[in-house]
């Protein structure tokens, strides 16, 4: 293409000089091109952070430095906030006393184990400790999920953009649950509010690393789809292994990946791949389970298995207005609205995902959970947050194009047959005389 070329040269002539102008020129010439073919504005084309370049390892430090900061602050609430249930309490779970399903949710418990034995430690710290190496792990992971999805203009942007993720996991990890006893109060013909209370949550120490290897391992079937090799399948197998150590909802994961790889990988390799996940779940959570099968659950509700049943208490708590109010607004941070309102711009394979593993995940919570224990379901919360900033980017930078669309955007236009976005760059015809064609040579001595 000429164009390109033209480009190229430019950029070529712009190395040649950089070291006097600090690469703007070779920038400007690459990302001129790149705003020409893709119909993005300049402005959103070039990057954000070019002042920044020479210094990203400083920054890089300094965004490491606030991060332990945060993660440090993030466990000090988590710790006083909230306490572990008596019968799967740290001691217990150390010692491998706790009682099923808790038990045999060994990672963290495994981990801390083997550092109370070289370091003098206490349990409570050692826990706390990998705390919050689990908040720095979700941010950074969230930080790769925005470079991957070409979210943000600049790295500095993504770096602090990675840092929202922590809201909508505070909400479910940290914050107590609301309990309405009564909504109102009437004393003498006034009315004033009732009986409102506020209800710490229990402290469970797979459930932050549980939200980090759903992330993670999304990731991994991205990158997994965009590049199937078998180095991507290992890191995606061994990572998988890791988190069944922790939590068995690694299964809805499973679904995730035939769906994002059935296209892709050919009907044996795919069958492959999935009889592979399947195996590595069912070895791990079957010998785990029968290594722990004697620590009998006083509570539970399920026969042949150790797990509750709490179908009846949570459907009666959203007979309560209030409640039912305050847990819509608390769930996700409200990040499934812009979800829902963008869904236009919303990646597919960031959409079937979130459909895959949030709806298995809040019916297994619904039956065998408390969802006054909002982080029942929270391996759901990065990738609620991933769709949501991901839409949102998505429509800004196509409402920055006047009449450019979304290239998530699967429906076709009427008049090319192809889809809007490619459309709105399309070559026009063109522009036909809007003189009848009897007038186009009325005059003979034309």
């Amino acid at each position: 293409m000429p164009y390109f070329g033209h480009h190229r040269r430019q950029a070529e002539f712009s190395g040649r000089r950089r070291h006097e102008i600090s690469g703007i020129s070779h920038a400007w010439s690459c990302y001129a091109s790149r705003a020409h073919y893709t119909g993005t504005p300049l402005a959103c084309a070039l990057p954000a952070d070019g002042v920044f370049e020479e210094h990203r390892p400083i920054n890089r430090t300094l965004w490491l430095t606030a991060l332990f900061f945060y993660a440090t602050l993030l466990t000090s609430f988590h710790m006083l906030l909230t306490e572990p249930w008596w019968l799967a309490s740290f001691a217990k779970l150390v010692n491998f006393q706790a009682v099923e399903p808790f038990q045999h949710r060994l990672l963290v418990p495994g981990i801390v184990r083997a550092l109370g034995a070289v370091l003098p430690l206490g349990t409570k710290l050692l826990f706390a400790l990998v705390e919050v190496a689990g908040w720095m792990a979700l941010v950074i992971v969230a930080h790769r999920a925005l470079v991957m999805f070409e979210i943000g203009k600049s790295d500095l942007l993504r770096r602090v953009l990675a840092f929202t993720i922590i809201v909508p996991m505070a909400l479910h990890l940290i914050a107590p649950d609301l309990h309405f006893v009564s909504i109102y109060s009437e004393v003498g013909g006034v009315f004033g509010m009732g009986d409102w209370r506020a209800q710490p949550q229990f402290y469970y120490s797979y459930d932050l690393p549980a939200a980090v290897f759903t992330l993670a391992l999304f990731l991994l079937v991205v990158k997994f789809a965009r590049s199937p090799s078998r180095r991507w399948f290992a890191a995606y197998l061994g990572l998988f292994a890791l988190a069944t150590l922790n939590r068995e909802t690694t299964l809805f994961l499973i679904p995730v990946f035939f769906v994002s790889c059935y296209r892709i990988l050919g009907s044996r390799a795919l069958a492959t791949t999935m009889i592979l996940q399947i195996s590595v779940f069912v070895a791990i959570q079957g010998t785990l389970q029968w290594l722990f099968a004697d620590h009998v659950n006083p509570h539970a509700g399920i026969p042949g298995t150790q797990y509750e049943l709490h179908l009846w208490t949570n459907l009666a708590l959203f007979a309560n207005p209030l409640y039912l109010i305050t847990y819509l607004a608390r769930l996700g941070a409200g990040l499934y609205i812009p979800v829902v309102l963008l869904r236009h711009h919303l990646d597919p394979l960031v959409g079937r995902s979130l459909l895959l593993l949030g709806i298995p995940l809040f019916v297994s919570a619904l039956v065998f959970g408390r969802l006054q224990e909002h982080r029942v379901i929270i391996e759901v919360m990065p990738l609620l947050w991933l769709g949501a900033v991901q839409a949102a980017a998505a429509w800004s930078v196509s409402s920055a194009v006047t009449g450019a669309r979304s290239p998530y955007i699967r429906r076709r236009s009427r008049s090319t047959g192809k889809s809007p976005a490619l459309a709105a760059h399309a070559p026009r015809p063109a522009a036909a005389s809007k003189r009848p064609a009897a007038a186009v040579n009325s005059n003979p001595d034309a």
